[in-house]
């Protein structure tokens, strides 16, 4: 009776705990469902961004970027590509890259541009190489390429918190 009745709870418990975690992520699955209602996925995104998740930060940066679903706002796109960007995540430092490189939303920075863009290509972007080597470093002195290559060197990610804490356009 003893062990009917632990593996009841273990078994209770585990339910619990997946029906926390399927709640907690509920905007997170809806941010990421193409076939969504466009309005409740860009909701979902919001919320999720908000939480500190850095994919429903980049999507929702490019939704912005877009026009997706939400108002068109170049300095909003760049904005949540930049909090997805400083937790390391490789897309969102590639496109925020672009953004500094054509002063999209942001103002225009080759340096900081090289930097993201390095970042990028360090986590697997091969496109981001294309970029440097195709049209950003052509614009270039050597030294801003050197000053952006410290700056990669030197860049360590943020947790949410960290970014929170001192954004206070989010």
């Amino acid at each position: 009776m003893r062990l009917l009745l632990s593996c009841s709870l273990l078994v209770w418990s585990f339910w619990v705990a997946n029906l926390s975690w399927a709640q907690e992520n509920r905007p997170l699955e809806i941010c990421l469902d193409s076939d969504q209602n466009p309005t409740e996925r860009a909701k979902a995104c919001r919320i999720a961004a908000e939480q500190g998740n850095a994919t429903t930060q980049a999507v929702l940066g490019v939704m912005y970027s877009v026009g997706d679903a939400v108002p068109k706002d170049d300095t909003e796109a760049a904005a949540w590509l930049s909090c997805a960007a400083e937790q390391d995540f490789a897309a969102a430092q590639f496109l925020l890259g672009l953004m500094y490189g054509q002063g999209q939303g942001v103002p225009q920075d080759l340096v900081q541009a090289h930097m993201w863009l390095t970042l990028a290509e360090e986590r697997g972007n091969s496109y981001a190489r294309r970029v440097l080597d195709l049209t950003l470093e052509a614009w270039m002195t050597w030294d801003e390429i050197a000053k952006a290559e410290k700056l990669a060197r030197e860049w360590k990610p943020k947790t949410w918190k960290e970014i929170r804490d001192h954004r206070k356009d989010l």
